[in-house]
């Protein structure tokens, strides 16, 4: 009968000690993912769309068009991607699927884009943007938890190498080896990494932050539920410099 005490206990005791974690350096490990590559020069135009019909028009006349007073710096725009909403494309490939090169841009009034339907804004300024020939995504950016409103600024590189929309809001190189970094340790491909003093892991159902004055727990489920949302949190630990 002890025997059996004992070894129910031994279980007890191997099911709930941590096992010793293999950390590696997350900024130094994953610099090959954006070795020449510099993710906060925001070069690449995420749009939305109204209506199915106008993102057939941008497609056939390779054109998008913008508030004016949307954009600060249209000289900054080398590149077009347009963005599907869930509202309006529904179960069709919502998310990103078709960008282009912008060949020239210019300003003008909202009738003198002669391709679309009138507009009650038919006086307002747009920014119209001339592109080269639409691409098509071989694995198109899928559209997951947060969005554009009307436009945002984002890096061609996050264009071709996200999953999902949400990683299109990443700022800079750190901030993409975070997600990295986090989303293989969930996904069991490394046990854990450090970053400065910090160290990361998951145990059981949480993911684990050690300092030298603590430690701060995020639960496992609320990431995969809500992963930009929860990502933003840790990053703001880790990274509390950088603005979300």
């Amino acid at each position: 009968m002890r025997r059996i005490i004992d070894f129910f206990n031994s279980l007890f005791f191997w099911a709930f000690k941590e096992r010793k974690i293999e950390y590696f350096d997350l900024l130094d490990e994953y610099e090959d993912y954006v070795r020449d590559v510099d993710i906060s020069v925001r070069n690449t135009l995420l749009g939305t769309v109204k209506t199915k019909e106008q993102y057939e028009t941008n497609l056939e006349y390779c054109f998008y068009h913008i508030p004016a007073n949307s954009l600060d710096n249209p000289e900054d725009v080398k590149y077009v991607a347009l963005y599907r909403s869930k509202n309006i494309f529904n179960s069709d490939t919502p998310g990103v699927l078709h960008y282009s090169k912008v060949t020239s841009f210019e300003k003008l009034k909202r009738f003198e884009i002669k391709e679309l339907k009138i507009s009650l804004k038919f006086d307002s300024y747009y920014y119209r943007f001339n592109v080269a020939k639409w691409e098509t995504l071989t694995f198109p950016v899928k559209a997951r938890e947060k969005a554009p409103i009307v436009a945002y600024m984002t890096n061609l590189y996050l264009i071709h190498n996200s999953k999902y929309a949400y990683e299109l809001f990443l700022k800079n190189n750190d901030e993409c080896k975070l997600y990295r970094g986090l989303t293989d340790i969930i996904y069991k491909v490394y046990d854990g990494f450090f970053v400065g003093d910090f160290k990361v892991y998951i145990n059981f159902s949480r993911i684990i932050i050690v300092r030298p004055k603590g430690k701060f727990y995020f639960k496992l489920k609320d990431y995969k539920k809500k992963p930009y949302e929860t990502f933003l949190k840790i990053k703001e630990v880790i990274f509390p410099s950088f603005n979300p």
